[in-house]
């Protein structure tokens, strides 16, 4: 009976030995805390950027409704002035208009003023548009 309490208190040392081999190769509490610590620092890092982003969002999204106004204003004044120049290049050619006396506007003229200007705001929407993506994008 000596012998098998021997035998068996032999087979659980045996036994506990290889659950605390299995541990061994497990982080000491120091690694444990050093690697603890660079993580917590990743995330607080990560976590005062997002604040960043957010302290953002709506500063820029006023810049962006502002400059998507004066867009806006712009194709509409672009639009009014075509239609104020197309109308004076008819009545131009009318008898009242031809009385006045006054220099005579060539369509080749307002196409080439209009072409320019109309190329100027196309370049400021697609500009907008860019900003508007962005700008949505920091928001998620």
């Amino acid at each position: 009976m000596n012998e098998q309490m021997s035998k068996t208190k032999d087979e659980q040392i045996a036994q506990l030995s290889q659950e605390v081999e299995k541990f061994k190769n497990l982080p000491q509490l120091a690694e444990f805390k050093t690697e603890a610590l660079q993580i917590n620092k990743a995330l607080i890092t990560q976590l005062k950027l997002l604040c960043l982003n957010i302290s953002l969002v709506e500063p820029l999204y006023d810049i962006t409704t502002s400059i998507i106004d004066k867009s806006v204003d712009a194709r509409k004044d672009l639009e009014q002035a075509d239609e104020t120049l197309t109308s004076f290049l008819a009545w131009q050619d009318t008898s009242e208009g031809q009385a006045t006396n006054l220099p005579k506007i060539l369509e080749s003229h307002k196409d080439i003023l209009f072409l320019e200007w109309q190329s100027q705001l196309m370049k400021a929407e697609r500009e907008t548009s860019r900003f508007r993506l962005s700008t949505s994008a920091l928001s998620v």
